[in-house]
């Protein structure tokens, strides 16, 4: 019997799950307390397939992060399957003060969050995305510290558009790569260094082409050529559709490793044209 090893509270939480999804997700097939994958042990709540080859996974407990959770963290993350995790849980376990240390946890772990009310009405606390995306906010944070106000704004903005959809995210993260690039190229155009037609133009790569074949710019060679080198890999990523839950996996995979690349990328081309010629590199609007 589905959920015949869950409490009678768990099991009206998988209910009002599986009428939850039922109705925002137009009766998906669902299959309840069976395994995702041979090679994942965990048989949550229920699960079903969503879109990009996606699984998404419920778990109903009566606390806000379930053990379980806790305990197959790493295995979700191994298995070659892009898998989007909630739990549910009453709202008044939600609202409870000695919860709230788990509830960010579970945030931060990358886990979504549904919660149930006494008369059955499901709200939605957090969002997710596949585990195998997941960024904590704290390593964003880390790594943007030592960057311009602006430039913080600009990255947090597109980190919240990936907390829910990271390709877009990642896309939203390569046009501040580009906007940096192409505040170096006005810069060192007002200098003569390069012709003020490549900067006007906008093209990135003939920009990068540009810099990194002046001779003042010999010392910033190592950090143009790793944006360049950025920009062609990860630029268009989150435009090409995979074409089964493998290559879903590893698109999610590269999204994850290209919004962290690309954060670096611009710390290392900013210090590089500190260090080396002494500019300023900022962001502008494209």
């Amino acid at each position: 019997m589905p959920w015949s090893g869950y409490t009678g509270s768990e099991r009206k939480l998988a209910q009002v799950a599986e009428n939850y999804f039922n109705r925002i997700r137009e009766n998906p097939s669902i299959k309840k307390g069976e395994q995702i994958d041979s090679k994942l042990s965990w048989k949550p709540s229920l699960h079903f397939q969503g879109f990009k080859h996606e699984t998404i996974a419920v778990e109903a407990s009566e606390t806000p992060y379930p053990a379980i959770l806790k305990t197959i963290h790493a295995d979700i993350i191994n298995v070659q399957i892009p898998i989007v995790v909630y739990c549910i849980c009453p709202e008044d376990a939600f609202l409870l003060k000695s919860n709230q240390v788990d509830i960010k946890n579970l945030e931060n772990h990358g886990y979504g969050l549904l919660t149930v009310n006494d008369a059955g009405d499901v709200t939605r606390r957090h969002a997710c995305i596949p585990l195998i995306q997941h960024i904590p906010e704290d390593e964003v944070e880390y790594e943007i510290k030592q960057l311009t106000k602006k430039i913080k704004i600009r990255i947090r903005d597109a980190f919240e558009t990936y907390r829910t959809d990271a390709g877009s995210g990642l896309s939203n993260l390569t046009e501040i790569v580009e906007s940096v690039v192409m505040d170096a190229g006005r810069k060192i155009s007002k200098k003569g260094w390069i012709g003020s037609d490549v900067v006007r133009r906008g093209h990135l790569h003939n920009l990068l082409d540009q810099m990194y074949n002046v001779p003042q710019c010999n010392n910033c060679k190592a950090a143009i050529g790793g944006v360049l080198s950025y920009v062609s890999t990860y630029r268009n990523t989150a435009h090409h559709a995979p074409k089964n839950r493998k290559q879903a996996h590893r698109k999610h995979k590269e999204c994850k490793h290209g919004f962290l690349e690309g954060i670096k990328q611009i710390k290392n081309f900013r210090d590089a044209f500190k260090t080396s010629l002494q500019i300023n590199v900022s962001i502008v609007d494209i």
